[in-house]
């Protein structure tokens, strides 16, 4: 399976893994680089939708990261980045996300404790011509209150349904 082959040269391992490439595949208990990462990671794919030049992810749900070690991996796939040439190329497919959830282990930054995060988008759509967002929540919780919002990204232009600061 592609997981077992490569993701532990990008020290990234995991301890069970269940699922099938058409219905979707469940990461369990992810480390990176022997830390804890994440609970789990599940993904679904779309591999009818490539027939018509979409990339479609129908499902990705990343549930309780740390964000430290999060931010380790971002900074080790970005440095390793930095060296390869940017292209202004037209992207080659459409990419279509459905169906996204992130929640973040609590945390503090700051002096600040955070409390609980999660994010929710309903649909992401990005083609040559730009990108639109379908329905986004997200629930930020701290020790100097908190904030939920509700809103969407269509035609450059964001609109926020909700806005609701929690004190």
């Amino acid at each position: 399976m592609v997981a077992e082959k490569y993701l532990p040269s990008y020290k990234i391992t995991y301890s069970k893994i269940d699922g099938n490439p058409l219905k979707g595949i469940t990461l369990y208990d992810i480390d990176f680089d022997k830390k804890y990462l994440a609970k789990t990671l599940s993904i679904r794919i779309n591999p009818l939708k490539l027939s018509a030049g979409i990339f479609s992810i129908s499902k990705l749900h990343f549930i309780d990261v740390d964000v430290e070690s999060l931010e380790r991996m971002i900074d080790t796939f970005s440095s390793k980045d930095e060296n390869s040439s940017k292209s202004s190329e037209p992207l080659p497919l459409a990419l279509e996300l459905k169906d996204i959830k992130f929640t973040l282990l609590p945390f503090d930054r700051f002096g600040i404790g955070f409390e609980e995060i999660s994010l929710g988008i309903e649909s992401i759509e990005i083609d040559s011509e730009g990108g639109d967002i379908g329905r986004i929540s997200q629930i930020a919780k701290s020790s100097i209150g908190g904030i939920y919002l509700i809103g969407s990204f269509k035609g450059g232009v964001v609109r926020w349904i909700n806005c609701i600061f929690l004190v």
